[in-house]
């Protein structure tokens, strides 16, 4: 485990990496807490939130390779965008803007 943080409504949230200089981590976040916040979210399969550099050059590599993908959303602090893997499931990547 990389760090324990916390989340909404008390709850707890986990960074998993497989060391301190890993390039690839994963967030855990309490599902009851998924669901209150993102109610459209369909939780039977997992939701993730990856993180990119740069949110714009990330989906027109995916946009390049044929892949579904949503349209680049500000957020204030950063940028999102939205894909579906093969099966219609969409996940989502994002930038922290510096």
């Amino acid at each position: 485990m990389k760090e324990e943080g916390d989340g909404p409504d008390q709850s707890k949230t986990y960074l998993l990496a497989a060391s301190e200089n890993a390039e690839s981590s994963l967030r855990l976040f309490d599902r009851e807490v998924i669901a209150k916040y993102s109610p459209e979210l369909d939780l039977a399969t997992p939701s993730l939130l990856f993180s990119c550099e740069d949110v714009k050059a990330t989906r027109q590599r995916l946009l390049d390779k044929g892949v579904t993908v949503g349209e680049v959303v500000d957020m204030g602090s950063a940028k999102t965008c939205n894909f579906a893997n093969p099966e219609g499931h969409y996940f989502a990547f994002k930038s922290v803007k510096a």
